[in-house]
C-alpha cells in the first residue's frame, strides 16, 4: 500500500514541563514510559509513528521509541514553545499519509482508545476524544449540534469546564488531507488550534466524538502523585485497562 492508504500517529512530546519540574515523557506507569505507552496503544491502527520532541528530550525519546516499536519511526523537533508549532510540525511530517491521529502523550487514556476513535471517525472528516472530570478543568469545553456532531471547542472557558461536562482531549483523528493542510497553513499564520477547529466545523468539516469512560491529564506534579499513590495506582491502571470508569 502507498502512504496515502496508510495511517500515521503523531505524538506530541515537546512540552517543556516547566510547571511539572521534570520531563513528563520520562514518567513510568506500569513499567512503560508515556511514549512507550502511546506507541503500544496505537500499534493496531497505525503504520508509522511520528514524534514531535524538543531539543532537550529528543535523544531520550528516540531511545524509548526504538524500544517500543519496529515500525516506521520519525522524530521531528518542535520549533518554538507553543503547542500550535508542534501540531504544525507533526501534521507536516505526516502529510503523505491518508489518515493521521494526533495525540498528546501527557493524556492517559484506555488501551482501546485509538481503535475506538478510528471507528468513530468513519464517514467523517475527523473525530475527537472527550473526557470528563469531577472538578472544574481549565481545558477546552466541547459542545455539539442537534445531530451529536462536534460544533464548538471553547478554549479555556472562564471558570474552567464545569464538573461532568465534555472536555477536549488531544486525541484527534483526521481522515481528510485537505483539512490537515488547511490546519497547518492557519497555524503557521498564528491561529490557535482549538479556535481554528471551531472555524472548520462552521465550514462544514464533519467531526464525530468518542467519549472516554476514563481519562487523566498529567499537568502538575499533584496529578501524577494522585495517580501513583499506593492503592489508587492499581485502581487507576485497572480502569485504564478495562476502559471503564
Amino acid at each position: 500500500m502507498s502512504k496515502a492508504e496508510k495511517t500515521a500517529v503523531v505524538l506530541l512530546a515537546a512540552g517543556q514541563s516547566e510547571r511539572f519540574g521534570r520531563d513528563k515523557t520520562r514518567l513510568v506507569l506500569d513499567g512503560e514510559t508515556l511514549i512507550e505507552r502511546h506507541i503500544r496503544q496505537s500499534s493496531n491502527v497505525s503504520d508509522a509513528v511520528i514524534i514531535v520532541a524538543n531539543s532537550k528530550n529528543r535523544e531520550l525519546i528516540k531511545q524509548d521509541a526504538l524500544v517500543a516499536t519496529h515500525r516506521n519511526l520519525k522524530i521531528v523537533e518542535q520549533p518554538g514553545h507553543q503547542v500550535e508549532s508542534g501540531i504544525a510540525a507533526g501534521l507536516t511530517a505526516s502529510e503523505a499519509y491518508g489518515s493521521v491521529c494526533l495525540s498528546c502523550v501527557n493524556d492517559l487514556v484506555p488501551d482501546k482508545s485509538y481503535a475506538l476513535l478510528k471507528k468513530s471517525s468513519q464517514n467523517n472528516d475527523m473525530a475527537i476524544a472527550t473526557g470528563r472530570t469531577s472538578k472544574p478543568f481549565p481545558g477546552g469545553a466541547v459542545s455539539f449540534d442537534k445531530d451529536g456532531m462536534v460544533q464548538r471547542i471553547t478554549e479555556k472557558p472562564t471558570g474552567g469546564c464545569p464538573p461532568g461536562s465534555p472536555i477536549n482531549v488531544l486525541l484527534h483523528w483526521f481522515n481528510t488531507p485537505s483539512v490537515r493542510r488547511k490546519i497547518v497553513d492557519k497555524l503557521l499564520e498564528g491561529a490557535k488550534y482549538e479556535t481554528l477547529l471551531t472555524q472548520l466545523f462552521v465550514q462544514t468539516v464533519k467531526c464525530s466524538c468518542l467519549s472516554l469512560p476514563v481519562w487523566h491529564a498529567i499537568k502538575h506534579p499533584d496529578d501524577w502523585d494522585l495517580i501513583t499513590q499506593s492503592g489508587r495506582h492499581n485502581n487507576t491502571l485497572s480502569k485504564l485497562r478495562r476502559g471503564k470508569s
